[in-house]
């Protein structure tokens, strides 16, 4: 133990003036993990950062930590053996652990001859020194564990050195701002993966976007996974502290794993989610379309080749735009009994679960007034289409029987198109004049008295 400890406190203090072919470095600590409750490991890197050889000299570490992981417990400190890349002569030659320094103190051997040093390599992370072991008897505190380098020679001083290329001398090239600790995970120890709620369960409708899964809350430092049918869905989210969602997720049965970085430490969180995919509506026609008179039963006016729930039927008269009809959600079929004349059109609004709603193709049903006799009178003008110049009220249709009486103030005149009656009878004394280019449909007899 003497000799470990004379090792230990081992401070090369050579130096010269001559650094033209002195390497500069990275010394890293990184890849640490918390393997168990007690156990937490890391590595010691050493890496070229120059375009000159590092033919390493000797390297020693003092290595603080925090305390409070300790957590009443008593902390050794070994070398995994094998772990080191260095040349066997300069691998590390014991590591102590000092409780009342809360530093880790690791011993240099005595240092080769000029070619007889490890070359340092400039890929990668460079060589690894070694791994370190720490092993407590009580599991570690709720705390992390903040490792540093300490470069002050008590506790315990960190020491790099090379040899000169051009000397061949072993120059201490030791600089503080040249050993980092950002690759470690640096983990919280021992503390338990809160479990928080999965949620996102519903439908979308096939071709679109999806659905987002959302986990309630996160904490920081946890990397979250998402899996799809027990796939791994995308790559880990750290969390923030905050809800996490993931956008637009298709069909599948999804969960969430967490893991407490660079620890054992897994969750799954609680609840999932399952997305289905409905597929698009279709909006289907309606069959039954004919002509009937003014006060008659239509056909059975049927909805077929739907996929979707039936929302409601809607009708509408002449094109003035449709209107629900009430008590008709879920119909198949229905019948209607028309209020007015004219041309009637029947639809059902159809919606496939999530999916946009369709309307059927329409059935045209013609309503057609009951025949009447009008008489003209002409008592406004001389316009055939005015409703006041007849009696009853209203212009003639294809199936209503028309009289002109020599007595009306106005002869009609038929400005334009589309206009007929039935039956035509032009009294004596009275006229009927159609304008050139004009038709008016006669669809019975037209009689012209004397």
């Amino acid at each position: 133990m003497n000799k470990a400890i004379l090792l230990l406190s081992w401070i090369m203090t050579c130096t010269c003036l001559l650094r033209a072919q002195v390497p500069s470095y990275q010394c890293s600590l990184t890849n640490d993990s918390l393997l168990t409750a007690t156990v937490y490991e890391f590595d010691i890197c050493l890496k070229n950062t120059s375009a000159t050889t590092f033919e390493l000299g000797n390297f020693q570490a003092g290595i603080v930590l925090n305390s409070l992981i300790l957590n009443g417990g008593s902390l050794n400190a070994e070398i995994l053996p094998g772990s080191s890349e260095l040349n066997s002569n300069q691998q590390p030659a014991a590591v102590v652990f000092s409780a009342s320094d809360n530093c880790l103190k690791i011993a240099p051997k005595s240092p080769p001859s000029f070619n007889g040093g490890t070359l340092i390599p400039s890929a990668g992370a460079g060589s690894r020194i070694c791994r370190m072991r720490l092993t407590n008897t009580m599991p570690f505190g709720p705390a992390k564990p903040n490792l540093a380098f300490n470069f002050s020679v008590f506790p315990y001083n960190t020491v790099v050195s090379a040899f000169d290329r051009t000397t061949q001398i072993n120059v201490n090239i030791t600089l503080a701002a040249s050993h980092l600790v950002a690759g470690l995970n640096n983990p919280m120890m021992n503390v338990p993966v809160a479990a928080y709620a999965v949620s996102g369960s519903g439908a979308y409708c096939q071709g679109s976007t999806g659905i987002p899964v959302i986990l309630a809350n996160s904490e920081s430092e946890i990397r979250y996974q998402l899996k799809k049918n027990g796939t791994h869905d995308g790559g880990e989210v750290t969390g923030s502290g905050n809800p996490l969602t993931w956008p637009d997720r298709t069909a599948g049965f999804y969960i969430v794993t967490a893991r407490r970085a660079g620890t054992y430490l897994t969750n799954i969180m609680s609840g999932d989610a399952t997305i289905t995919a409905d597929d698009p509506t279709l909006g289907g026609s309606i069959t039954g379309g004919t002509t009937i008179f003014l006060g008659s039963l239509t056909d059975t006016l049927r909805l077929e080749n739907q996929l979707g729930t039936i929302i409601s039927w809607q009708k509408q008269v002449d094109g003035y735009g449709f209107s629900d009809i009430p008590a008709t959600s879920g119909l198949t079929s229905y019948q209607d009994i028309p209020a007015l004349p004219g041309t009637w059109e029947y639809r059902a609004t159809v919606k496939n679960g999530s999916c946009q709603q369709e309307y059927a193709v329409p059935a045209i049903v013609v309503v057609s007034a009951v025949p009447l006799t009008r008489s003209w009178t002409g008592t406004i003008d001389e316009k055939w289409n005015k409703a006041g110049n007849w009696s009853p009220t209203g212009v003639p249709g294809m199936s209503d029987d028309v009289i002109i009486p020599a007595s009306a103030p106005y002869m009609p005149v038929v400005k334009v198109p589309g206009l007929g009656c039935n039956n035509l009878t032009v009294q004596a004394g009275s006229s009927i004049i159609v304008n050139p280019g004009v038709i008016l449909t006669v669809n019975g007899n037209a009689i012209l008295e004397d």
